[in-house]
């Protein structure tokens, strides 16, 4: 389960208009893919295991993990438009889809994501919220931000990126997005700021005081309130792992009623990031797929101390499997 992506995946997609929920599938993808390292090359991919090129497996795989995607055509639009954007393509090889270029980020710049961002409450934001809102985070990825520790907005600047987000140059639609958010996710530190400016122009002439204090409405300065700062980077790993359980009730079921018929010793090896593991690289797999990669897990562990890569060793297992059938 990835928690952080690609920066310029981020910056691109929340240029397009057209996709209400095109910044929702693509966060989706990004938390449910699973590392995977080609050994010819030595590359790293990030991989969403499925067992066909249908638009309409990946969907269901992607249903399965965000059961408040209501409309399967919207989330299909969303896959070809990241599949059209070059964001996303299937692999044979790879046994399933991977999102191109989202290893370059250790190179180039990574983004963390929110666990906000993967909730229904986010999905229900209109366009410009999220919008708005991811690239305010973005920003908090910045190493401008993590030394000043705090967001600063200038509308009137002709090059602001926030006008070429909303491709509007009116301020004061821009202001109302910013207000937006600000009120929902963030600490608002502009009055202050702004009275602070403005005692640099005392004694300067009332109507240079008042344009300059006009010019100040288009400015702002916040930081992000407790609930956005408590949900980036990642979950214990006992939360995640409830959650992994929770969307994947039918494995679960399984491996609980698996473990418990295992000898003591055997159990023991079965750890909890096995588990996780095998949650999430088998997602896409019909139950009986899933039940059989359960079983080569256990087997192996019969004939070694431990698994030391959990999830590296059942990707294998699972894009092997795919290839043979």
């Amino acid at each position: 389960m990835a928690t952080k992506t690609n920066i310029s995946q981020v910056l691109d997609i929340i240029h397009v208009n057209n996709f209400n929920k095109l910044i929702d599938t693509y966060f989706t993808l990004v938390k449910i893919s699973s590392q995977y390292r080609e050994e010819r090359t030595k590359r790293n991919f990030f991989v969403i295991y499925t067992e066909s090129d249908s638009y309409c497996n990946l969907y269901k795989v992607i249903k399965k993990e965000a059961p408040y995607f209501r409309s399967r055509t919207t989330v299909t639009t969303c896959i070809k438009e990241l599949k059209y954007m070059g964001i996303i393509q299937y692999s044979r090889g790879m046994g399933g889809w991977f999102i191109k270029g989202m290893a370059d980020m250790f190179d180039t710049g990574y983004m963390e994501l929110p666990r906000f961002f993967f909730t229904k409450d986010f999905y229900n934001l209109n366009i410009s919220e999220k919008k708005a809102l991811v690239y305010a985070i973005y920003i908090i990825n910045t190493k401008g931000y993590k030394n000043l520790r705090k967001i600063m907005v200038n509308l009137k600047e002709d090059e602001s990126e926030w006008r070429k987000i909303f491709k509007s140059k009116n301020v004061y639609y821009l202001r109302r997005r910013i207000l937006n958010i600000i009120r929902k996710f963030f600490r608002d530190l502009s009055e202050e700021f702004r009275r602070r400016e403005l005692e640099k122009y005392k004694g300067y002439e009332s109507s240079y005081v008042r344009r300059k204090k006009r010019e100040l409405g288009f400015r702002f300065v916040f930081r992000p309130n407790r609930f956005i700062e408590e949900t980036i980077g990642k979950k214990p790993p006992e939360l995640m792992l409830e959650e992994l359980r929770d969307t994947n009730p039918g494995l679960h079921g399984y491996i609980r009623r698996t473990k418990e018929q295992l000898e003591d010793w055997i159990r023991k090896k079965f750890t909890d990031k096995i588990e996780a593991a095998l949650y999430s690289n088998c997602k896409a797999l019909t139950y009986p797929a899933q039940q059989y990669i359960t079983e080569m897990v256990i087997r192996k562990l019969y004939d070694i101390d431990e698994i030391k890569s959990p999830d590296k060793y059942i990707g294998a297992i699972v894009l092997a499997y795919i290839q043979e059938n």
